[in-house]
């Protein structure tokens, strides 16, 4: 059995943020693809070919620990008084939200982990995008066990949340003082 992991430690100085106002940045939701949620341990030989394998479970449902995954890395990342990292729920306050859709989130063994994601930050309102990106992030694998290609995606996981934390302070930096 198996489950991702977040980054370790904070950032190198000078890569968390300092704010002058406060922020909540609420996460989520965080969609994945279809073929991915499932207990098994997916993999994929070929472009349109994808193993299920038989023995290698996740230990939990698989897109719950992506969103735990990357709401504990960007509370590591975006550390500091001034910015709280929540999950996102319906009818909480928020300053903004940062939803994700993963398209694509699987490894080859012995090759790449490969992790496609569109990200949208959203205003106060939470109706009106204020960034929209997509991160394509492609991971070496060292080997063709389990537990090497989940440490691999774990590492995919940090740098989307890395691409993620940056854009989170670009915008809260940009946001007009009033």
């Amino acid at each position: 059995f198996y489950t991702l992991s977040s980054v370790q430690s904070p950032p190198a100085a000078g890569k968390q943020t300092t704010l002058s106002d406060a922020a909540t940045v609420g996460i989520g939701p965080i969609e994945i693809p279809h073929y991915l949620d499932r207990p098994q341990v997916v993999t994929r030989t070929s472009q349109n070919e994808l193993v299920v394998s038989d023995f290698d479970r996740w230990g939990g449902p698989l897109r719950p620990d992506v969103s735990r995954v990357v709401l504990e890395n960007l509370s590591i990342m975006l550390a500091s008084n001034q910015v709280s990292v929540v999950p996102w729920t319906q009818g909480c306050i928020l300053h903004y939200r940062v939803t994700v859709d993963v398209t694509r989130f699987d490894a080859t063994p012995g090759k790449e982990v490969w992790l496609k994601a569109k990200w949208t930050i959203f205003g106060p309102d939470g109706k009106t995008p204020a960034m929209v990106r997509e991160s394509n992030i492609i991971e070496p694998v060292g080997g063709r066990d389990a537990s090497t290609i989940v440490a691999a995606m774990s590492q995919a996981l940090g740098k989307l949340s890395q691409e993620m934390a940056n854009g989170i302070t670009a915008v809260l930096s940009a946001k007009p003082k009033g």
